[in-house]
């Protein structure tokens, strides 16, 4: 079986911090986020080789929600995205 799509969300690093830091304000860290930055180097280090999947599409998740879900439909819905 081999999917008919993958949506892979990028977020630049400052974005992504920025975004961390606010949770942290409102809810506790979990384990995950309080990991190093060598593990997060490695997460996205493997997320950059599913990029050169024929069947991955790289969205800009640097945008709101409501953007990013524009983008999002066609990979998600395929020919039913309106």
């Amino acid at each position: 079986m081999k999917p008919d799509g993958l949506a892979i969300l990028s977020l630049n690093e400052i974005v992504r911090q920025k975004r961390l830091k606010d949770r942290f304000v409102a809810t506790a860290a979990d384990k995950i986020e309080l990991r190093d930055n060598g593990y997060t180097k490695r997460v996205y280090d493997a997320y950059k080789e599913l990029e050169n999947l024929e069947h991955a599409q790289v969205v800009d998740a640097d945008r709101t929600p409501e953007e990013i879900f524009e983008d999002l439909k066609p990979i998600l819905f395929g020919k039913f995205a309106q």
